[in-house]
């Protein structure tokens, strides 16, 4: 229930910029094509978390990397 709700808002919200209650004639094709991108955008999300969640990799690294040595070879500045 809640993700329906969650869908529908969603979709409101996408919606909302192309004014479909202004217009005279709504452009079905671009409101549909207005709607895919959220929602393929959503199903990539839960795509990657149903897959890659049993492989147990993390987000992001738990200690940064080390910094690479400056190169020697940029003159120092000189003030």
């Amino acid at each position: 229930m809640r993700d329906a709700l969650g869908s529908a808002v969603v979709a409101v919200v996408v919606a909302a910029p192309a004014r479909p209650w202004a217009a005279h004639e709504v452009d079905v094709a671009g409101l549909v094509w207005m709607l895919l991108g959220p929602a393929i955008l959503g199903v990539s999300f839960g795509y990657a978390r149903r897959f890659s969640s049993p492989l147990g990799i993390t987000a992001a690294p738990r200690e940064p990397p080390p910094l690479p040595p400056s190169p020697t070879f940029w003159p120092r500045a000189r003030w």
